[in-house]
């Protein structure tokens, strides 16, 4: 069993359907073999009682008594008397030619059989009860002489069963008359089967189905091995006699188990009750099973039988206690301990009785069943409802980790090494080196003056919404926003980063057209890529952390982001991000420069790049980068007016080339005042831009 879905609902409701009408059938076939076995036994076997006020022999054996022939097999039932056991004689003359085997099970007591005046066959009494027996009886001849019983007869719910055939009728008969008792232990084999793997999969109910488990596995062992069924095909394997009788009592210790454990825990009377109860059930099977010979069966039978009625009291009144909780559960755990409780008090009865049997079924072996699959269906409703909690526990967390991972992105724990959000601790994090690119929307003063505060927030979540799954599509993810900006990091390569700029133009192209038809001011950004170290981690405090980078590379492609502005460029790279690339043939870039940034010693070089555009606004730009990279090499060669004059041309082409206006109005200055003495072509950013 794994769980009561969709998948497994079909299997309970065969074996809740299917068995008890197998078992229907199979009791129709016992009453009818039973019936078969009675005419066969009572047409070839006549009886004889002994009186014991009237003792003297009779023909050449010497065991005491007054018999006389019984021709009606109506009068069998009448041959078991109340209180002690019956003696009587069994006489059969076979027919000439004719081999008979007979067959007799729960012989209780010791018996004899009689041929010629000698004992062919004696049945002592054994420590075990209700021994089963079958032998071949001798061939009759011309004029055969009767073979004799002598044994007691008890009567009650579990007299000796006589059966008289052939040998292969007689196996068929012993086959159909206890083939209900197999079906029975079969089922509830199953069951204990299906629910075992709960043990592992409930852990706050694991004694609850262990112990219901081990009642199934014991009273389908105990049906079993009272079943001819099984005796017959599997005679040699088992006592079965002597496990029967074991297993009657042993199998209403953990039923009492099991009920100890499923009350709940305020009721710690009925807790301590059913335990006792167990105990003592334990302790009456102890007791019986030191019983040893002929004198000690009927001590035995009486341990056993306090035994049974002490079981089955408790539970009768532990299910109308059960009764009283008024759960669906509950109710249902009662009507199969009420049925397993009523039958086995009909069966206790009958056995007490000591007459001719009441029932044409042994009642025990329904309320067993009713009790199986009551409980069986209760425990799968609780772990099918269990499995829906989780299921929707499970749903739950997960769109908690969907929302949690939209304030800390998922990758910061890939990269933290944590498989879930509960392992995240404050001060864990890790360096590696990333590509950074930071986005800046130009401008945005303005366009935010235009604006009220909610159209500021709908403006910016709609920029944002649009540029992010550009980010995400080539590798990356944000690491964190920035106002109206955006760092992102790439772990793989710079190319991602460049891919990632060529989608955002083409998004915004696509944004800014439907903002043009609006009449609203359209978009620019600014990006700036840097690659380096970066150390990742969560910072904040025990109530409240937040997932964060700190490196100087970050707070770099911040700078090299504020260039764009400077130099009139949509995305800006530095040298280390321009050196990383990996397939440079795919994309074009012009020299910029070559700057220091406030705070920093080391100048940076910077590149613009150069992709393609939907609107086409790169396009002098491409046709110039020859002549702009000249006039810069030439710049840097202190050839001041021969790169005024080329940025002219440039200028002529582009006039809103920013980049080569500013080259101009540098070459000038140092063509009029001369450049510095140590010259080093190294354009000094005095703020931070």
């Amino acid at each position: 069993m794994r769980q009561l879905s969709l998948s497994n609902l079909p299997k309970l409701v065969a074996v809740a359907l299917v068995g008890p009408a197998l078992l229907f059938c199979a009791c129709n076939a016992n009453e009818s073999a039973l019936t078969k076995t009675r005419m066969q036994v009572f047409a070839q076997v006549s009886s004889t009682s002994l009186d014991p006020n009237q003792v003297r022999e009779q023909g050449p054996l010497t065991q005491k008594g007054k018999w006389q022939p019984v021709s009606d097999s109506s009068q069998w039932q009448q041959l078991s008397g109340r209180g002690q056991p019956l003696w009587i004689w069994l006489e059969y003359k076979g027919d000439p030619g004719q081999n008979r085997q007979l067959s007799i099970s729960n012989v209780h007591y010791p018996m004899e059989v009689y041929w010629q005046g000698r004992v062919i066959l004696r049945i002592q009494a054994q420590a075990n009860l209700f021994q089963s027996w079958q032998s071949n009886l001798p061939a009759a001849g011309a004029h055969p002489d009767p073979v004799l019983i002598y044994m007691p007869v008890t009567g009650g719910f579990r007299p000796p069963r006589w059966i008289l055939a052939e040998q292969v009728e007689l196996e068929h008969m012993l086959l159909r008359r206890d083939v209900d008792l197999a079906i029975v232990g079969c089922i509830q084999l199953l069951l204990a089967s299906l629910l075992w793997t709960l043990v592992f999969s409930r852990p706050r109910e694991r004694y609850a189905i262990l112990a219901f488990v081990v009642f199934l596995t014991l009273s389908g062992l105990y049906f079993l091995s009272r079943a001819e069924t099984i005796r017959i095909l599997f005679a040699d394997w088992l006592p079965w006699s002597q496990l029967s009788s074991h297993l009657s009592i042993l199998a209403l210790i953990p039923l009492l188990v099991y009920c100890a454990i499923i009350v709940k825990r305020q009721c710690r009377a009925w807790r301590i009750g059913l335990s006792a109860a167990g105990l003592l059930l334990l302790l009456s099977y102890s007791i019986s099973i030191l019983q040893v010979g002929s004198a000690g069966i009927q001590t035995r039978l009486a341990w056993l039988g306090f035994g049974w009625i002490l079981g089955i009291g408790v539970l009768a009144l532990f299910s109308l206690y059960l009764f009283s909780v008024q759960s669906i559960s509950s109710i249902i755990h009662a009507l199969g301990m009420l049925a397993f409780v009523v039958c086995g008090l009909l069966d206790i009865l009958q056995f007490l009785w000591q007459g001719p049997a009441w029932l044409p079924v042994n009642l025990s072996i329904w309320g067993t069943t009713l009790l199986a699959l009551s409980n069986f269906a209760v425990l799968e409703f609780r772990f099918y409802q269990a499995r829906q909690e989780l299921e929707s526990s499970n749903s739950q967390l997960f769109a908690s980790n969907q929302a949690f991972n939209r304030f800390v992105p998922r990758e910061f724990f890939t990269f933290l090494q944590k498989n879930q959000i509960t392992a995240i601790q404050l001060g864990d994090n890790i360096e590696k080196e990333f590509t950074i690119m930071v986005t800046d929307v130009h401008e945005f003063t303005q366009l935010s003056e235009s604006m009220t505060p909610v159209e500021n927030f709908d403006f910016v979540n709609s920029y944002f919404s649009r540029i992010g799954p550009a980010i995400t599509g080539n590798h990356g993810f944000i690491a964190k926003y920035m106002g109206d900006g955006v760092m992102a990091l790439f772990d793989r390569s710079v190319d991602d980063a460049l891919r990632c700029v060529q989608d955002i133009q083409n998004i915004l192209y696509v944004y800014n057209n439907s903002r043009k038809a609006r009449g609203r001011k359209p978009v620019r950004t600014g990006i700036g890529i840097h690659r380096g170290i970066v150390r990742l981690g969560i910072v904040g405090s025990p109530q409240r952390m937040q997932g964060d980078l700190f490196s100087d590379s970050a707070n770099m492609a911040a700078r090299v982001e504020g260039l764009t502005r400077i130099y009139g460029a949509n995305t800006v790279l530095s040298e280390s991000a321009w050196q990383a690339i990996q397939n440079p043939e795919e994309w074009q870039f012009r020299i910029l420069d070559r700057v220091r940034l406030k705070g920093k010693n080391a100048p940076v070089g910077i590149y613009e790049l150069l992709p393609w555009s939907p609107d086409e606004t790169d396009e002098p730009k491409l046709a110039t980068k020859a002549v702009f990279e000249a006039a810069v090499q030439a710049y840097r060669s202190q050839d001041f007016t021969g790169c005024a004059e080329m940025m002219q041309n440039v200028l002529a082409q582009d006039p809103a080339d920013k980049a080569a206006q500013r080259y101009i109005d540098q070459a000038m200055y140092y063509a009029i005042n001369g450049a510095p003495g140590e010259w080093d072509a190294v354009t000094v950013l005095d703020r931070k831009n």
